[in-house]
């Protein structure tokens, strides 16, 4: 059945990239081509570049057609425009690879932004990639060296606990309020967001592990961040921004965190499941995995377990008055506790209709059944790679850390008293 589950998903995946070797934001659940956005983004990339590796590792493709479909790619790659002071890339393209001036179907403006997490997503996985796909090194690394995370981190911080990343930065005035600074390597300002990603356990772990193996940080890079705790129904976690499966668990596809940091880590992770389950059986709720997704119909939006989130209200669990469950947000469950993910998954596709030809659907609501008709490109992609661990590849983890950045990243990650109490409260 899983081996069915990651099947699909991968035939997912690559209705997502014809005719451009970019993949687009999302297409229907019937995979038509009509279907698909004309948009993407970096982290819609990394996750298409990491499922490729993952679906030869799979099985589902040989190793000719990997390199063929990473080979199409990394060209389109070292050929799109970026922000090049700082070598990142923007956070929307056309799937043609041009920056996307409109929005679709609003004709909206879209002001270039860089996004910190995006561009730390596809850092992340053009890494794997070249550790993978050796014959297809240099290209990857060709795309990955100019990338200078150093342009988004801000070194004297407000709140004065250290260099601290901002969540990016626009090329041009947004017609908001930003901080107008120049950090790292940039000698022109730009216009950077407001707020730092100041919490510990959130999606942006993954930007601080990046800039920590690149060095632009050491490897007291976490230390300021914050880690507030959270007990619901005897579960006790490191809290999330929203209580999202997702903020909690999307880095460690890539960063073996229970492994190097079980009684910090690995407990946090494995209640935040646990959490999740509870808070469904609690509310009578027939399914779980709550995380920021496609809505039933139309739109997107967080969803999250209020009690075990940092901020004062959370994330909401339901849209227009019945709960939401988020596919990836269950596969992602897989790493922490395989028998209960996966019979929550199988009740997702069996009883909630939230699967189709290209696997799991983005979303369902689970009192009208219905689904958001429709798959979001990084969403399947994490669902993939939480497929790959469960089925015993090794998942993404087993390229990502080379030996050199295990010598880097596990001090970073463990670096911190035995007790994780002293630990949780110092940060």
């Amino acid at each position: 059945m899983l081996h069915r589950w990651a099947r699909d998903t991968w035939t997912g995946l690559r209705s997502l990239v014809d005719p451009s070797p970019l993949p687009a934001d999302a297409v229907a659940a019937d995979l038509s081509p009509t279907s698909l956005a004309p948009h993407t983004s970096p982290s819609n990339i990394a996750g298409y570049l990491w499922s490729v590796v993952c679906a030869r590792d799979l099985g589902l493709i040989d190793e000719t057609e990997c390199r063929h479909r990473l080979t199409a790619l990394l060209a389109t790659l070292s050929s799109l425009p970026r922000h090049e002071p700082s070598g990142l890339l923007l956070n929307w393209y056309t799937t043609c690879g041009e920056p996307l001036a409109r929005w679709p179907g609003t004709g909206r403006r879209v002001t270039p932004f860089v996004s910190t997490v995006d561009n730390a997503w596809l850092a992340a996985a053009l890494h794997t990639a070249a550790a993978a796909v050796p014959a297809l090194a240099t290209e990857a690394e060709a795309v990955h060296a100019p990338m200078r995370f150093a342009a988004l981190i801000d070194p004297s911080p407000p709140q004065g606990t250290g260099p601290l990343l901002r969540g990016g930065f626009w090329t041009r005035s947004p017609r908001r309020e930003t901080v107008r600074a120049a950090y790292g390597p940039l000698t022109e300002p730009v216009h950077y967001t407001r707020h730092h990603y100041a919490l510990l356990n959130s999606e942006t772990r993954i930007a601080y592990y990046v800039a920590i193996i690149r060095g632009d940080l050491g490897t007291d890079g976490l230390g300021p961040l914050m880690a507030p705790q959270r007990t619901y129904r005897g579960h006790r976690v490191i809290a999330t921004c929203g209580g999202s499966m997702f903020e909690a668990l999307a880095p460690e596809l890539f960063v073996p965190e229970t492994e190097w940091a079980p009684h910090t880590w690995g407990a946090s992770h494995a209640a935040t499941v646990a959490a999740h389950q509870a808070y469904a059986r609690a509310r009578g709720f027939a399914a779980w995995g709550f995380s920021p997704a496609a809505c039933p119909g139309s739109g997107y939006r967080e969803f999250g377990v209020a009690p075990i989130a940092w901020l004062p209200r959370g994330y909401r669990s339901t849209y227009r008055g019945e709960p939401v469950v988020a596919a990836h947000a269950a596969a992602l469950a897989l790493l922490h506790d395989p028998d209960a993910a996966t019979s929550n998954l199988r009740r997702l596709a069996t009883e909630f209709g939230c699967y189709g030809p290209g696997g799991f659907i983005d979303s369902v609501g689970l009192t009208t059944r219905t689904t958001a008709a429709r798959h979001l490109t990084f969403d399947t992609a994490m669902t993939l790679a939480a497929l790959s661990v469960a089925l015993g590849t090794g998942g993404l983890r087993r390229w990502f850390c080379t030996p050199r950045v295990t010598s880097v990243l596990r001090p970073a990650v463990t670096a911190s008293p035995s007790d994780p109490d002293e630990q949780l409260e110092r940060r």
